[in-house]
């Protein structure tokens, strides 16, 4: 039987409180330890092997030093920075960080990534394509490290292939000559791909910032177009290989689908609890599908305009739902949410306002309550979805 449409709203208002206070507890749990580092670091290294078959080493530094993330040890040595290429010597060239909503047009370093000694990730930035190049990240030298080897994915899927870049050292001081650094060992290859240089060594004695507590790093706002247009051009690459996102057309579990917590707030959940949702697989959960990483990288939703009004990048540590709340923007009237599977591509959720109507409408016609209190007049609910009254947006179930 089907329930009236305030109980279902109010049921899937419940549902999504507790799966955002999961997320919130699972994050809030001292216990355990983000597995996004890791779980970010293990992808890359897995689109590698992917588009490198017969690779398993990572490139080091070659003719061109433009993807080779340097990293220095402040005087101190207790902070740390990488900056992408080598646009600082005679002759040198920086990675470019090239914004744009043209798919063909991006081109950026999206993370840069710092392990230490251990093979332990402790540092993960998500970099913004607006700040012009040098790509760069600083951070604290954690307690302990007495290496520090830093990595950037550049332009993961590029054209060329590009995956996971990893660097030579650098020196804080007026760096010797290039043929006097220590010398990497060195992968085959004639592509861009995984590359890998010397440590960086730290000094034992130096006083440190703490212990490591590498977690989730998250797009600026002024990133967001530019990460959806690398999506949509990843999107028609193999394995993928779609000119546009996938949909419920290819079934529920990896759709994005939004529902309101009143007039100012909403949330997204991938997939159908009655059906199927997607799951949030980071490297410790490797007791299937051969141990790979498997999870909702980001959620996003688009406005009527176009306009990307929110994006999170997502911690599967702790959590069985891919989900994100988000402030519904005065004067949305047509939503539209996106979810990014990190095995699976780009999928959209059905449009959410007066364009979503024939073949996307579902359910009977219901009663929409205006901001006042009263009665809005009629309109076809949309399943999972919402329909808007004038400026007033009612998300449905």
């Amino acid at each position: 039987m089907k329930l009236p449409f305030v109980l279902r709203l109010a049921a899937s208002s419940a549902l999504s409180a507790a799966s955002v206070a999961a997320a919130a507890d699972a994050d809030d749990a001292p216990s355990s330890a983000s597995e996004f580092c890791p779980t970010v670091f293990a992808d890359f290294e897995r689109r590698q092997l992917r588009s490198f078959a017969n690779e398993t080493f990572a490139y080091v530094e070659g003719g061109s030093a433009k993807h080779i993330p340097f990293l220095t040890l402040a005087e101190d040595g207790t902070k740390a920075t990488v900056a992408v290429g080598n646009g600082d010597e005679e002759g040198g060239v920086w990675h470019p960080m090239t914004a744009s909503e043209d798919p063909e047009t991006v081109h950026f370093v999206t993370h840069i990534m710092v392990k230490d000694q251990n093979d332990d990730v402790v540092a993960l930035e998500a970099l913004d394509p607006t700040v012009a190049a040098p790509a760069t990240m600083t951070f604290d030298v954690p307690a302990g490290a007495t290496a520090l080897t830093p990595y950037d994915p550049g332009f993961p899927f590029a054209r060329t292939s590009t995956g996971v870049v990893s660097s030579q050292t650098r020196f804080v001081s007026s760096p010797p000559p290039r043929s006097t650094r220590p010398t990497p060992n060195r992968a085959v290859s004639n592509k861009h791909g995984l590359y890998k240089g010397a440590s960086v060594a730290v000094v034992p004695s130096a006083p440190s910032a703490g212990e490591a507590a590498c977690g989730a790093s998250r797009y600026d706002e002024s990133a967001w177009p530019s990460v959806h247009a690398d999506f949509m051009r990843l999107q028609k690459l193999p394995p993928f290989a779609s000119d546009v996102p996938f949909t419920e057309a290819k079934g529920v579990k990896h759709v994005p689908y939004i529902t309101l917590k009143g007039y100012t707030k909403a949330t997204v959940l991938v997939g159908d609890p009655a059906v199927a949702i997607h799951p949030m697989k980071g490297v410790a959960d490797d007791d299937d599908e051969g141990g790979e990483p498997h999870w909702i990288t980001e959620v996003y939703v688009v406005d009527q305009t176009g306009k990307i009004v929110a994006m999170e990048s997502l911690d599967p540590t702790g959590v069985d739902e891919a989900t994100m709340e988000f402030d519904v923007p005065e004067g949305a009237e047509t939503l539209k949410a996106y979810a990014w599977c990190n095995l699976h591509g780009l999928y959209e959720g059905p449009l959410m306002g007066h364009a979503a109507t024939g073949a996307e409408a579902k359910g009977a016609e219901v009663e929409v309550a205006s901001e006042g209190g009263t009665s809005g007049g009629s309109a076809v609910a949309v399943g999972a979805g919402v329909v808007a009254i004038g400026s007033v947006l009612a998300f449905l179930v």
